[in-house]
């Protein structure tokens, strides 16, 4: 069962909302309760800062668990000059 409210919104809000639907050609008003609904509900890319947490507990345990076996890979000096010496190159075959 729904109900019906009647809200208030700034100038902005609804230039925003009613510009939305215009260009969706959806009801304002499903717009606005579908937002709403969502400051209700999580989407599956929300979470608490208890799940977050844990998400991220469990991405630090591969923190350095590949070598590439050059120690000097992140090197930021060097980066840089393979990205010039690649962008500088005509990538013509020279054999």
């Amino acid at each position: 069962m729904s109900k019906r409210i009647t809200i208030e919104l700034p100038d902005d809000v609804y230039s925003a909302l009613r510009h939305l639907a215009n260009c969706t050609g959806r009801p304002i008003e499903e717009l606005a309760s579908e937002w709403v609904l969502r400051l209700r509900r999580p989407t599956n890319t929300q979470m608490d800062a208890v799940a977050s947490g844990k998400a991220w507990e469990r991405l630090r345990q591969y923190a350095g668990a590949a070598a590439g076996g050059d120690p000097h890979a992140s090197d930021n000096a060097r980066i840089d000059a393979d990205l010039a010496r690649e962008y500088l190159s005509t990538h013509e075959n020279t054999d």
